[in-house]
């Protein structure tokens, strides 16, 4: 590794320090929304327990998502 390429590097990780201690602000931030899982399975035409056999999991499961 270069000397100018081990400097951005600190550089970096002294940023990264920085925002998580909430002495900067990040520059750039993501917002994830959850997703719709009653209208995903309805898109479907899916009964709850159709989906969940799909997917794997118990209808007790899907209902605590919808």
């Amino acid at each position: 590794m270069t000397e100018d390429l081990f400097v951005n590097l600190m550089d970096s990780v002294r940023e990264g320090g920085a925002i998580l201690r909430g002495e900067m602000p990040a520059s750039r931030t993501f917002t994830i929304l959850p997703p719709d899982i009653k209208g995903i399975r309805n898109g479907f035409g899916l009964t709850q327990e159709q989906f969940a056999a799909l997917l794997g999991i118990s209808v007790r499961t899907l209902r605590n998502w919808e």
